[in-house]
């Protein structure tokens, strides 16, 4: 038996939203809405990079992107309104994206 077949169709966006100075200062998220199947779903991504700390207090910059997710995954994506609910969710996809991050100061690197 075969599963039926679920088409994402786009049908706004997608949108972009940068920060300002401070840790998301050169992030973007994108959002944009799809059809999957005959349900809408706003669906979000980042591209960009971060600053990050090593265990020796050097600063490191991250390259960060994600694939585009439902922003109903992530517990703070309606946190708010505007700005804070966009760097909230910025955020969050960071925490996602840097999972993966090794410590290049680190000698297990």
């Amino acid at each position: 038996m075969t599963s039926p077949t679920i088409t994402t169709q786009v049908v706004t966006g997608p949108t972009q939203v940068t920060f300002g100075p401070g840790y998301l200062e050169s992030v973007t998220l994108h959002r944009r809405g799809v059809r999957l199947g005959g349900s809408p779903v706003i669906q979000v991504r980042i591209t960009g990079t971060v600053r990050v700390y090593c265990g020796e207090g050097w600063e490191h910059q991250a390259s960060v992107r994600t694939r585009y997710q439902p922003q109903a995954d992530f517990a703070r994506s309606d946190a708010g309104t505007g700005q804070d609910r966009d760097y909230a969710l910025a955020h969050d996809l960071v925490e996602v994206a840097l999972s993966d991050w090794t410590d290049p100061c680190s000698p297990d690197w």
